[in-house]
């Protein structure tokens, strides 16, 4: 490369969990965070989404179970979620919208 030319890094971050697809090209799963405070709650979202697949990507579900415990997953899990479930009243009548 001439030194006036732009270089381009590409950074892969393999930290999570891949699956190999049918075209054997590499995805990583679509984590999902469940935060309720309601056993019951995280075996039905975990019984309803066994085995689903959106967009070639599977799921994985992560939980917690109090407001405090669904925030510190979210800041410290080094996780990209793609979608957090979280029932608002909870330990508090607003502990989930805040």
């Amino acid at each position: 490369m001439g030194k006036n030319d732009d270089q381009i890094i590409s950074v892969i971050d393999d930290s999570q969990e891949k699956v190999l697809t049918d075209n054997n090209k590499i995805q990583c799963p679509w984590h999902i965070l469940v935060v309720d405070d309601e056993p019951v709650v995280h075996e039905a979202t975990e019984f309803a989404l066994k085995g689903e697949v959106f967009f070639g990507n599977s799921l994985q579900l992560h939980h917690a179970f109090s407001g405090r415990e669904g925030f510190d997953i979210l800041m410290n899990s080094g996780v990209d979620f793609f979608v957090a479930l979280i029932d608002v009243v909870m330990e508090t009548t607003d502990a989930g919208l805040n």
